[in-house]
């Protein structure tokens, strides 16, 4: 069986790639997250004593083929009503090029405030393990919610790195003027050491999506915007970066008192998802539907916190641990179930298509965008929302982040990227009031 979906996927993946020459369409990112996970549980068959269901394979291909089907829809619509390439002025490009000191400033005094609320309250220690394991515990206690200046700390953070990562790739494969760099790798540092004291290692899971996909946005546009072979040393660094990335996801994980070796924490973050959705298929599968109580939990409390209580689901955030134990012996304890689980928990089999297909609709759509303009702020926000679709084998994030945190996350994006197209106008107006 996983043979089956690792050959569909391929077959698929294949396809698209031939037809298009990109990395990071849609379908490519989607079907790479099946592979890897398929690969991963195909690597631990015996370990697991792995046993795929026709449920299982019926509904994931189903998943697949919606996805698919939704994307090739937009891709028809696009190649019938072309529209001329929108670009920005070498002028402009320049100007937003150009590394922000306010920027800078603001990154400095956020981090400061940030490590302040932070470490307060805990037992301060030489042993950075032993203090991040509390701020751990005591997010999980707090259903990984923090304050609203923390989370806004963690926004302008995170938003001030996508901003200079924006700027830096500006400057290597446009601008061209390598002034300053130094003030954009400062900030990604404060974002890493803000993602390291936050224990949430999905913040810097989808930084590093953000930077890879941003990244062959850039260099596709300055190589006549296709990947060949010519093309095989950049890539062969993206693979570099990739480890990299990996690795990085592994310490953070050890920081905070993880016991699991490298394989094993790998294995059960980027493959026991859609395994587990298997054994939930085979052994909880729904008898009553909840039809988008589950799937629109985080949507439905922020109508909570409105006043309409009648809709929002009660229960605990996360879904709920499984203690796997299979005939060899293999243990292992996991809460990820893929994307899936609340699709079928919502609405069954029906689930498989729709929500998958939205996706498809919804994130080729997006895509689209990127493809008309260059070097604007479509690359950036289709590099910052993509990442629901590495996701989809391990967790759901793309509904799930229907709250006010995607909100505020966009604001200060948009905020950040107004202000570093129009500071010449904003400091000539300073200027002429003075």
């Amino acid at each position: 069986m996983i043979y089956l979906l690792l050959l569909v996927s391929f077959v698929l993946l294949g396809i698209d790639f031939y037809r298009w020459r990109s990395l990071i369409r849609p379908n490519i990112l989607f079907l790479l997250s099946f592979i890897l996970a398929s690969s991963i549980i195909m690597l631990n068959q015996r370990n697991w004593d792995v046993v795929l269901s026709n449920r299982f394979m019926m509904y994931t291909v189903t998943a697949i083929l919606s996805f698919y089907i939704g994307t090739l829809m937009i891709d028809y619509l696009h190649l019938r009503k072309k529209s001329p390439l929108s670009e920005i002025s070498k002028e402009s490009l320049s100007i937003m090029a150009t590394p922000s000191k306010v920027l800078f400033l603001i990154a400095i005094v956020a981090m400061i405030a940030y490590v302040f609320l932070m470490f307060r309250g805990i037992q301060l220690s030489t042993d950075v393990s032993f203090m991040l394991r509390q701020i751990y515990d005591r997010n999980v206690a707090h259903n990984g919610s923090n304050t609203f200046v923390v989370n806004q700390l963690v926004k302008v953070l995170t938003a001030i790195a996508n901003i200079s990562f924006f700027q830096f790739l500006l400057d290597k494969y446009v601008v061209k003027i390598g002034k300053g760099q130094w003030i954009h790798v400062v900030a990604i540092m404060l974002f890493l050491l803000m993602a390291a004291i936050s224990t949430d290692r999905n913040i810097l899971l989808r930084f590093f999506i953000y930077c890879i996909v941003l990244w062959i946005l850039f260099f596709t546009a300055a190589h006549k915007g296709k990947i060949t072979r010519a093309h095989l040393k950049p890539l062969l660094k993206l693979a570099l970066y990739l480890v990299l990335a990996v690795g990085m996801f592994y310490l953070f994980g050890k920081l905070k008192g993880y016991k699991s070796d490298f394989g094993r924490s790998i294995s059960l973050y980027g493959g026991s998802g859609l395994y587990n959705f298997n054994l939930y298929l085979n052994e909880s599968l729904p008898v009553y539907y909840k039809f988008g109580a589950v799937t629109f939990r985080s949507f439905l409390g922020v109508l909570g916190r409105l006043g309409i209580d009648s809709l929002v689901q009660k229960g605990p955030v996360f879904s709920e641990f499984i203690i796997y134990k299979s005939k060899t012996g293999f243990i292992y304890e996991s809460n990820i179930y893929s994307a899936m689980r609340p699709f079928v928990e919502d609405f069954g089999y029906l689930g498989m298509v729709v929500f998958p297909f939205i996706m498809g609709l919804f994130f080729e759509t997006l895509y689209s965008l990127t493809r008309k303009s260059r070097y604007a702020l479509s690359w950036i926000l289709y590099a910052l929302m993509i990442y629901p679709l590495a996701y989809f084998s391990i967790l759901e994030q793309f509904f799930n982040r229907f709250h006010l945190g995607l909100l505020y996350e966009i604001s200060w994006v948009l905020i950040f990227y107004w202000y570093i197209r129009s500071r010449r106008v904003i400091k000539e107006k300073i200027n002429g009031w003075k």
